[in-house]
């Protein structure tokens, strides 16, 4: 027997690319990483990136036009790691759940859409 879904909000396959955005506000400064989304809720993302970062890191994640989806706008959103962990199946990758601070319908339309 399978464990009931305790997720809010059904997950979408996706892969996108993701600029993450990550202030370090003791130093007034932010650096960006380059990640690929895997999914898509409407409470959040699953991204694939190059660091782990801390659970509670608030981040920007800025969907960029690319060669994949150039009449997609940019959009970005503010939101919060939930969780993060090594990749399993990718070498120096890691996986992170984001959770959405504010309104996000536009970046999952546009993330959706793909």
């Amino acid at each position: 027997m399978t464990a009931p879904e305790r997720r809010r909000h059904a997950r979408v396959p996706c892969d996108a690319p993701l600029l993450v955005s990550i202030e370090a506000p003791a130093r007034g400064q932010s650096r960006n990483l380059v990640g690929r989304v895997r999914n898509v809720a409407e409470g959040g993302l699953h991204v694939l990136l190059p660091e782990l970062l801390p659970r509670g890191t608030r981040v920007t994640l800025i969907h960029l036009p690319s060669e994949e989806a150039p009449d997609v706008p940019a959009v970005s959103v503010e939101a919060q790691v939930a969780w993060a962990e090594p990749a399993p199946d990718a070498l120096r990758l890691y996986r992170h759940g984001v959770a959405f601070l504010g309104a996000a319908s536009r970046l999952v339309a546009a993330l959706r859409g793909r």
